[in-house]
């Protein structure tokens, strides 16, 4: 290998460092706002009551927080929102430095799709709020 084709690499390498530090920074400024946004309020269990990756969860069950709430200003259904939420819960449970063990996160996480499943049509909301129109809202209900 030449010094030069040895410089382009380093160079290379720089910058897909530097491009994955900026995906990661973007990631964690759109999860944040998510948490932020209004309606929304974690893992809601019955009296508060603890319960199994209620935490961990968290940012995944505001995402579903915010579909249910602007679902129907973006003409997706209640069962969009629930897959994409045990989509992304299961994804947690893969990826999540906070998760020892990966089979029991995706046993609650199972348990938590189930829930929604059965009880979450209460909560989907049939006429948006208008802060469903802010640029934010998309990146938060995928």
């Amino acid at each position: 290998m030449s010094s030069n084709d040895w410089f382009m690499l380093v160079i290379k390498m720089r910058l897909e460092f530097v491009l994955l530090l900026v995906l990661a920074a973007l990631s964690i400024a759109y999860a944040g706002v998510c948490d932020r946004a209004p309606d929304v309020d974690g893992c809601s269990v019955p009296g508060n009551l603890p319960y199994p990756y209620k935490n961990t969860f968290r940012p995944d069950c505001n995402k579903h927080d915010i579909c249910y709430s602007c679902g129907n200003h973006y003409g997706i259904r209640r069962s969009t929102c629930d897959i994409r939420f045990y989509r992304n819960i299961k994804s947690t449970c893969n990826t999540s430095p906070k998760v020892s063990n990966r089979n029991v996160c995706k046993v609650a996480a199972a348990d938590y799709y189930s829930k929604v499943l059965r009880f979450g049509w209460i909560f989907f909301v049939k006429k948006s709020p208008s802060w469903c129109s802010q640029a934010y809202v998309k990146r938060c209900i995928r």
